[in-house]
């Protein structure tokens, strides 16, 4: 009893609460033990300085060791409010799992049913042509191909086609052979929507092989024989990788296309449209020497006023440099080229264009300053923008009278905004004649004085 109390005490005054099965526990040990007095067993001895090593942490951490670890080993109960979370937290935990398992069962059903879906199509799509993985038909001649198309042999001619493909150069050969003959002997047959609706549907099954079939022919003496069709074979070339399904796999063959349009563009051997729309088609940039060095060739006028409209359509910087360069740089260029290129820097959006404007507007060349102003009323103008250039011109005492009608003439027909704005007050204007031909509400088109 005494050492009872004493241990209360101690407890009271050291703020440490001691469990009392953790002492009867204690009890039941040195009772276990059976030693004489004096005698110390080495479990006493471990017992004693676990003892004290406990309560000194205890006392050291404020820790109720006893507490913790009462109960064989086993951590107390948990308040209410823990269990109750405790219960939420167990909970959410299964149901999550339960989540993780709904979706992956579904992901596998949808997966399945893909494929399922996806074999379905085929296979019903080969009972429908007619076709088995075993389905050949051996094609010796571009004769024998084009003859399946005239007597409508559409599962035929597509088995045909699709092995043609997978034979390789020997197989390319007799493609090539085959569209060459339908373009220059057989036009009919381009307009037979059941042919190009067997020839695509193949195509979309073989793309790799079709973009290797290309590749072939970019090269080739067939593909490059006839100009006429280069350029369909060409411009189909580049809608075929343009509409590709799987770009990635034709990175090779599209770099081969693109060298054959450039090389076409400096050479000047196809049709400047078909060449630049191509190159539209696949997202390329024309190379700006290519075209300048077209453009200074005369035996390819017949292309420039393509090319000069083309690159003002691009309205890019470095496309109205260089028809600000074309123009400060061309000597004795015709009018017509001058002209279109000052129009396609009228029509452009870019800043660069606008000054590029203003200043051949403002040149010494009698030639160049009133083609800039005519240039500059091709477009429509607010009356703000344009009324203060166009009177401007028409009362300088170096301009003719013709090119003061004619300037006129191109603002009421394009900029009628400004003309209405002149008309209603043609006091602004200095020249005598055009002031009394707006009173009289009619505009010459007489060019001469």
């Amino acid at each position: 009893m005494a050492k009872t109390r004493l241990s209360e005490k101690k407890k009271e005054e050291s703020g440490v609460s001691i469990a009392p099965n953790a002492l009867s526990h204690l009890n039941e040990f040195f009772e276990d033990e059976k030693t004489t007095p004096g005698t110390v067993t080495p479990g006493m001895s471990w017992l004693a300085a676990g003892v004290i090593m406990g309560m000194l942490l205890s006392m050291a951490f404020g820790l109720d060791l006893f507490e913790l670890f009462s109960d064989n080993g086993k951590s107390l109960p948990l308040s209410t409010q823990e269990a109750v979370e405790l219960q939420k937290a167990n909970s959410k935990i299964a149901q999550l799992e339960g989540d993780i398992d709904r979706l992956k069962k579904e992901s596998s059903m949808v997966a399945s049913d893909r494929n399922d879906a996806e074999l379905k199509n085929q296979n019903l799509l080969n009972q429908l042509l007619g076709q088995d993985e075993n389905s050949q038909i051996d094609i010796q001649s571009h004769d024998e191909l084009i003859q399946l198309v005239y007597e409508k042999k559409w599962r035929e001619f597509q088995i045909a086609l699709q092995g043609l493909l997978r034979k390789g150069d020997e197989g390319f050969d007799i493609l090539l052979s085959s569209a060459k003959a339908v373009v220059t002997d057989h036009q009919e047959l381009l307009a037979d929507g059941n042919a190009a609706w067997a020839i695509n549907h193949v195509l979309a099954q073989n793309d790799l092989f079709v973009a290797n079939f290309i590749q072939y022919g970019l090269s080739s003496p067939v593909f490059n024989s006839d100009p006429a069709f280069a350029e369909k074979g060409l411009y189909w070339s580049s809608l075929y990788f343009a509409n590709s399904l799987s770009k990635g796999q034709t990175i090779e063959q599209k770099s081969a296309l693109t060298q054959k349009l450039e090389k076409s563009l400096e050479l000047g051997d196809l049709h400047i449209l078909v060449v630049l729309e191509c190159m539209e088609i696949l997202g390329l940039e024309a190379p700006l020497e290519s075209l300048a060095g077209r453009l200074e060739k005369q035996s390819q006028e017949n292309s420039h006023g393509m090319i000069l409209t083309f690159l003002g359509e691009q309205d890019r910087e470095e496309t109205v440099e260089f028809l600000i360069d074309f123009l400060k740089n061309g000597k004795e260029l015709p009018s017509w080229k001058l002209e279109l290129a000052l129009e396609m820097l009228a029509k452009s959006q870019h800043p660069r264009a606008k000054e590029g404007l203003k200043e051949f507007m403002q040149s010494t060349d009698v030639t160049l300053r009133q083609a800039a102003h005519y240039a500059y009323f091709s477009v429509a103008r607010k009356s703000e923008e344009g009324l203060g250039v166009l009177v401007q011109f028409l009362n300088a005492e170096g301009e003719g009278i013709g090119e003061k009608r004619h300037l006129l003439n191109r603002a009421r027909f394009h900029a009628p905004e400004v003309f209405k704005s002149l008309a209603e007050d043609p006091e602004q204007l200095t020249d005598t004649v055009l002031k009394e031909e707006l009173k009289a509400g009619w505009v010459s088109l007489k060019a001469g004085s």
